[in-house]
């Protein structure tokens, strides 16, 4: 028979290389206690516990942490990481079940991806405009791995889809044409522009 690994303990091995009282104190305050005696009947730690925090102080919760750092930790991975606030210091981020960063200011949601589009593009985002994550990285919302999408209707006319682009993509329409104008005396290649010859 396996006995617990912690020290001046001969109960049975329940998993992991501790008793059952050691396995359970381990996965409730994230910590054997091996200091503490074990008594019967259920274990809750000592009432007077408190957060591991350094300058904390607060009633324990879990894993070692009261209430705000466990669900830091549990957050973010790191309980000491400073709560992540708005670019105007309030409201506060988070990840929605989409996997997409939120910004959450009174009763309002903000998807970050979008915020970051809107001040590289200068304006407001249109309702057909959307963000695609370029590497497929929800929370990767660097200027770079950004790309602005737009959506269109089904069945819209060429005439509507057109002037629907001059109008909100002058600059870029201007862009590109001048790149695929012909310069004076260089013949046209078809292949750089994107058009085929008909035979």
């Amino acid at each position: 028979m396996d006995t617990c690994s912690v020290k001046r303990c001969d109960r049975e091995v329940l998993a992991k290389g501790l008793c059952r009282a050691h396995y359970y104190r381990q996965r409730r305050h994230g910590d054997v206690l091996a200091d503490v005696p074990i008594t019967s009947g259920h274990y809750n730690g000592p009432r007077d516990r408190v957060c591991s925090v350094k300058g904390c102080g607060r009633k324990h919760y879990g894993q070692g942490y009261c209430a705000k750092h466990y669900q830091r930790w549990k957050q973010y991975g790191d309980a000491e990481e400073p709560a992540r606030r708005a670019p105007n210091g309030r409201g506060h981020q988070t990840i929605n079940p989409d996997g997409y960063w939120i910004w959450r200011y009174r009763d309002q949601t903000f998807f970050e991806h979008r915020l970051i589009m809107e001040r590289e593009l200068g304006r407001p985002m249109l309702k057909e405009e959307t963000v695609h994550h370029k590497n497929g990285i929800r929370t990767d919302n660097r200027p770079e791995n950004l790309e602005l999408w737009v959506g269109t209707r089904s069945g819209q006319r060429v005439s509507d889809l057109v002037s629907f682009v001059v109008e909100h993509y002058r600059a870029e329409v201007e862009t590109r044409l001048a790149r695929e104008s012909p310069s004076p005396g260089r013949p046209v290649d078809h292949r750089e522009s994107g058009s085929v010859r008909s035979p």
